[in-house]
């Protein structure tokens, strides 16, 4: 099992933060791939969209968790800045009106959304924000159960689910925390696969890291093992959400690195 594999990216993508927090000049990094290719920080808080919804949601002071809900799902659906300075986030009340603003604004030939991945309708994800609302999350029992119920609401699907579920665990308004275990997308499941077996999958059917098909047992002991099982990183350990998403840029990692990089998503993710 490559376990040392996780901790060497995670462990040198976070020292790339830190020497450049600190002040150091580039190059921040020995590793060519790490230097010549966009990865998330390993901590969620430390990247710049987190931070700004973090920073919206604080100066909202909602008091109901599904206005944080919808607030959360149009941040993530929309995710262009102009748009969400000019206008805000809504809440459970207030989407309607917002959204009649966006749809005015692109009838103007604003652009509105960010477009950072497959394009979407603007309709489809005005009415996931909308119908978010009535999804009960606060019944759910447990991460699994709340990723469920996000991604089967109208066009959010997995990607988005586990976006906005990362957002909303550790919200004073809601009795989930941060400690929840989450489901594993595709790519999260291509990069346990590199720490179970050295080896990376690439087909899209490749039964291994397909995020419709159960974890098996090995699969979800070795998940919780590297949830539980930390190197001190001197500031906190990794979520489990954390966890999943170093797992899916782990996978991408070592794409590039056996030259599969024409396989490689290539996002605007912050250095």
């Amino acid at each position: 099992m490559s376990v040392d594999a996780f901790w060497s990216y995670v462990s040198e993508r976070y020292a790339i933060w830190t020497r450049r927090a600190d002040g150091l000049p580039p190059p921040w990094t020995d590793d060519p791939i790490l230097a010549g290719w966009r990865f998330p920080n390993v901590f969620r808080y430390l990247d710049p969209g987190t931070k700004m919804r973090n920073d919206i949601i604080n100066q909202m002071g909602l008091t109901d968790f599904m206005d944080e809900v919808v607030a959360t799902t149009a941040y993530r659906l929309i995710q262009r800045r102009s748009t969400i300075e000019e206008l805000g986030l809504p809440t459970h009340d207030t989407v309607d009106a917002w959204s009649d603003r966006i749809r005015e604004r692109r009838a103007q030939g604003i652009k509105v959304s960010s477009g950072l991945n497959a394009p979407r309708p603007l309709e489809h994800d005005l009415r996931a924000i909308k119908m978010v609302g009535y999804a009960p999350l606060e019944f759910a029992n447990n991460g699994m159960i709340a990723h469920e119920m996000l991604k089967d609401v109208f066009s959010i699907g997995v990607y988005y689910g586990s976006q906005i579920l990362a957002d909303l665990l550790g919200s004073p308004r809601w009795h989930l925390d941060e400690s929840e275990m989450v489901p594993l997308g595709h790519g999260a499941r291509r990069g346990l696969l590199v720490v179970m077996t050295g080896e990376v999958a690439l087909g899209t059917h490749t039964r291994a890291w397909r995020s419709d098909v159960k974890l098996g047992r090995q699969e979800m002991d070795v998940y919780k093992h590297l949830c539980d099982d930390q190197p001190d990183f001197g500031v906190r350990r990794l979520w489990p959400h954390e966890v999943e998403q170093n797992l899916c840029e782990l996978g991408r990692y070592w794409q590039i690195k056996n030259g599969r990089a024409g396989h490689v998503h290539v996002g605007r993710y912050h250095r």
